[in-house]
């Protein structure tokens, strides 16, 4: 996928605290990326991208 390792390093600066939603939706949409479902309860979200490509991510559990 194109946009995976775009995606991937905006998702890191998002956990980060260094850019926010709307910039993070942004960003990974000028990068290919044209939806996302984010399964809270399995912790992984699914990237489709521009040509109907699709990449899985595993995301952290929240901090209490």
């Amino acid at each position: 996928l194109a946009f995976t390792l775009i995606s991937f390093t905006y998702r890191r600066a998002s956990q980060r605290g260094e850019i926010i939603l709307p910039e993070f939706r942004a960003r990974i949409r000028a990068a290919g990326c044209v939806g996302y479902f984010a399964q809270l309860t399995g912790r992984k979200v699914l990237y489709v991208g521009r040509t109907g490509d699709m990449h899985v991510e595993p995301f952290p559990a929240a901090k209490v």
